[in-house]
């Protein structure tokens, strides 16, 4: 064995050094060759290597075009392997090699077309166009793009080619009438164009509609004939012509069955039963009208299973909002009596509600409609990836702690060892079912962990991960940086070497190469072995092709000063002035975080000396523009956890520059904010808000900067000025507004309950309710009791408390968005201080127990019970309220504890 793989080693050197002294013309052959037997990673490799061989910038640019092509083609070999990241990866760095205009072949000016911005791709089509010649099929691209993607704006303001910009809007004016599916007027709109227009194909494919909706199918194939194959609306216009071909000779239809059935059936009469649908919806009527409505949609778009689209109908009410639950459920049962359960247990999963348990309640009812072991797992798969994904919000998260042991059991979950522990385990029982599920392997990439059993499961299902994908060098890298955390170098070395022999020229593998050899020699620095730093380093600088030369300049320099913690202020100016002020500062700043914990020997003398250098060089901060701060302030990138030991160098900043902020212009100030705003650094923020509102109110963004304070100061100080914000968003226009809504989205993650609410839609007029006039006693019974001994600034939930005056009516306390919040703030309670919910269920218990003993009530029989409860809710109608109430917040308490008097009368 040992010499076989001696005569291999040998073998492939022998074939390195041949492929080392094949000349530009011998190599670019090869690549050609590789390309032609459709192997890119090959024709990759040896086009790079003829690069390094080429003596003019002409031969760069002609293999740059053969590069750029071998690129597109690997990015399609990695999408037919389901592997889209990867793919889009590698048409990113294919964009690195785009060739100019003069050397595109048609081929390349189709991948530009599709890749990059409108703007560009017209610029480059004008050029290859200037040399070529008039190409009709550049021009069906081109509109294509813009008849599926938009980009008409850009029309308007900018120089656009000829040819597109002379008939645009002619094919703009039509696009509604296609969206309708009114196809002979859209064909009529475009009469006048030219059959030399890049449009003329479009007015084809709305003829051809047109004629297929008249039974015209001799001259339906005629205007079909004349769509170009490489257009979008060749695929759908082939779906004509299969459908007219299956029903004239009596055979199945092989194309998209739905989208021939919708066809068949007509879009027009559809769409107007849609709209009778729409209108019911809105009004809340889910009534035997509708429900007959909805059967007949489903037979018109989809007549070979209507009870599908059904299901998929009543999915898409989910997301409307439902204010009688009860009615909307008898709804479900009646369009599907065969699948009602199954839906509704599905809309429970997916609301994450309870979602664990009702994923196992959902796969038992699945089992008796499937009996295939693999569909069922692949569901089971389906179901932790939707868990997982959606498990990110702290709430979420909140939801899926909450299981039953036999759920635990089953899915082989652990209570009450913290959500991390728990999402992994949801996520290796979804990769259990499906070794395949790549999106859950990608979320689990993703997730950062902390602890040893979390990360040994993060490990072993990277591991998993490789050998699924044996192809895919991305496991390789996020195993290699969880091995480089735990301080296994040596595994991590051995991972990265597979991945450079599956991707060797993949910048990621090679970045993290570098930043595997930046660690070695980290750790050589604080042992104080400065030489076999120096190599590590060395290699690294040879690996990289720019992207981390920043990084290693920085620790070139580092290395230097811990060497020689004298090192003199010239020697350290010579590794500074070369750089521009952007990259002078931001090298300070990482030798400033570097110095944190390395090195171990003469740390104070190094921590000085750098300390002394960054106190000087800050000084130029003024210097930079906005956006040069901005790009001083973004955190580290996540690559370089294992070298800094934090990546928030703008936490740093703001601790030793208090003034740093004053020199980011309002827009950037906005953006930095929503990325990196939390508890340790508001106060900053909170600091240069006040200033500018202060003093520049010409500021375009001046009513959104106070609109961010007034929000920070009800999240952190807890005082909500409500009536200013309802002031600030009435009188705001509908742009501003927008501005509002997006900034409310982004700041309610740092609440909960209805300031979260309040927040995502703007709506603060539930907040003036809470805070003003609220009962201050726990006893709804007492319509005398003034006790004011609550305080609505002290933090704790009472729900009862936040119950404005006349609120207690049911038919308010009905609303989905009231009953969400008091649900939400209970189980929060619940969780955070069950001593207080407790307390809080106790004193209830003994008011309503109180109320069955005063009133006769113990022992009597059911009908008298539920005679009493008719008569006092007659007589004190708020009662309907309290009870609602009662049930939402305690009802599992009061099932269990409650007496049976005391269940019949006041619970549900």
């Amino acid at each position: 064995m040992a010499k076989r793989n001696k005569n291999t080693r040998k073998r492939i050197k022998e074939q390195q050094q041949y492929i080392a002294k094949l000349t530009f013309d011998d190599l670019l052959k090869k690549g050609d060759k590789h390309a032609l037997d459709k192997k890119p990673r090959d024709a990759i490799k040896m086009y790079k290597l003829a690069i390094k061989n080429s003596k003019s910038e002409d031969q760069v640019q002609t293999v740059h075009r053969q590069l750029f092509l071998a690129y597109m083609q690997r990015a399609d070999e990695l999408t037919g392997k389901n592997m889209p990241v990867e793919a889009a990866s590698l048409r990113k760095q294919a964009m690195n090699y785009m060739p100019p205009a003069d050397v595109m072949d048609q081929r390349s000016i189709a991948c530009v077309i599709e890749l990059c911005d409108l703007g560009k791709a017209f610029n480059y089509c004008e050029q290859y166009i200037a040399r070529t010649g008039a190409d009709p099929l550049v021009g069906v691209l081109l509109a294509d793009r813009l008849v599926t993607r938009g980009g008409w704006a850009f029309l308007d303001k900018q120089d656009a080619p000829c040819f597109i910009s002379r008939d645009a809007p002619v094919v703009k004016a039509a696009l509604p009438l296609m969206d309708n599916g009114q196809w002979q007027q859209a064909s009529d709109e475009m009469k006048a164009l030219p059959r030399s227009s890049a449009f003329a194909h479009i007015r084809m494919f709305c003829r051809a509609m047109t004629l297929f909706g008249q039974g015209d199918d001799k001259n339906m194939y005629k205007a079909i004939s004349l769509i170009p194959d490489a257009s979008v609306f060749a695929e759908i216009a082939a779906v004509l012509g299969t459908t007219v071909q299956s029903v004239n000779e009596n055979t199945r239809i092989k194309e998209d069955k739905a989208l021939a059935a919708c066809l068949w059936e007509g879009p027009l009469d559809a769409w107007e039963t849609a709209e009778k649908i729409i209108e019911k919806e809105e009004k809340k009527q889910f009534d035997k009208t509708m429900r007959q409505l909805i059967m007949t949609f489903s037979k018109q778009i989809l007549p070979d299973d209507p009870e599908y689209a059904r299901q998929y109908i009543v999915e898409i009410l989910w997301h409307r909002e439902i204010t009688n639950e009860k009615t909307f459920m008898a709804f479900e049962k009646a369009l599907l009596p065969q699948r009602a359960a199954l839906v509704q247990t599905k809309r429970k999963i997916l609301s994450m509600d309870n979602p664990l348990d009702h994923a196992a309640q959902y796969l038992d009812l699945l089992e008796k409609t499937v009996s295939d072991p693999q569909t069922l797992a692949m569901v089971e798969s389906a179901l932790f990836l939707y868990v997982c994904r959606t498990a990110v919000s702290e709430s979420n998260q909140d939801e899926l702690r909450t299981f039953s042991h036999k759920t635990a059991a089953r899915f082989g979950l652990s209570h009450g060892k913290g959500i991390d522990i728990l999402w992994m385990q949801c996520a290796a029982r979804g990769i259990q079912c499906d070794a395949g599920n790549k999106e859950l392997y990608e979320l689990v990439i993703q997730r950062d962990v902390s602890g040893r059993e979390p990360k040994k499961i993060k490990e072993d299902l990277l591991v998993s991960m490789c050998e699924a994908f044996p192809d895919d060098p991305y496991p390789c890298i996020e195993l290699a940086s969880l091995y480089h955390g735990k301080n296994a170098f040596r595994k991590a070395e051995n991972i990265l070497k597979k991945a450079m022999e599956l991707a060797p020229y993949d910048s990621r593998v090679q970045d993290m190469h570098i930043i595997s050899l930046v660690i070695s020699a980290d750790k050589s620095i604080n042992r104080g072995n400065f030489e076999r730093a120096r190599q590590d380093l060395a290699k690294a600088q040879d690996l990289d092709t720019g992207t981390n030369a920043l990084l290693l300049r920085e620790k070139e320099l580092f290395y230097q000063i811990c060497e020689k913690p004298r090192l003199s202020e010239k020697t350290i100016g010579s590794n500074l002035d070369q750089l521009s002020l952007c990259q002078r500062l931001k090298l300070v700043c990482m030798l400033r975080m570097d110095v944190e914990d390395k090195p171990k020997n003469d740390h104070s003398k190094v921590f000085n000396k750098i300390g002394a250098l960054f106190k000087t060089e800050l000084i130029q901060v003024s210097r930079l523009t906005s956006e040069e701060l901005l790009t001083l302030l973004t955190p580290f990138p996540r690559d370089w956890q294992h070298i800094f030991t934090s990546l928030k160098v703008h936490q740093m900043l703001l601790e030793t520059s208090a003034g740093v902020l004053n020199y980011l212009n309002s827009d950037d100030l906005i953006g930095f904010m929503d990325r990196v705003l939390s508890s340790e650094n508001w106060k900053y923020f909170q600091t240069e808000l006040q200033r500018r509102i202060g003093s520049v109110k010409e500021d375009p963004n001046y009513y959104l900067l106070v609109f961010y304070i007034l929000v920070m100061e009800g999240i952190w100080d807890n005082e909500w000025d409500v009536d200013e914000l309802i002031d600030l968003v009435e009188d705001a226009d509908p742009e501003l507004k927008k501005k509002f809504k997006a900034a409310g989205e982004r700041l309610s993650r740092h609440t909960h309950g209805p300031y979260r609410h309040a927040l995502q839609n703007i709506e603060f007029e539930l907040l003036d309710e809470l805070f003003s006039n609220p009962f201050d006693s726990f006893d709804p019974f007492d319509p005398f009791d003034d006790d004011d001994d609550y305080d609505d600034d002290d933090g704790e939930f009472n729900p009862f408390n936040f119950l404005p005056e006349g609120v207690m009516d049911i038919e308010d306390i009905k609303d989905p968005i009231l009953k969400n919040i008091f649900s939400a703030e209970a189980k929060r309670l619940k969780r955070e201080d069950p001593e207080m919910y407790r307390d809080m269920f106790e004193q209830l218990k003994a008011a309503i127990e109180d109320i069955i003993d005063d009133e006769g009530l113990r022992g009597a029989p059911k009908p008298v019970l539920n005679k009493f409860k008719k008569k006092m809710i007659k007589e004190n109608e708020e009662i309907n309220g309290f009870i609602l109430l009662l049930n939402l917040i305690f009802g599992d308490e009061g099932k269990r504890k409650l007496s049976r008097e005391a269940k019949t009368v006041f619970l549900q």
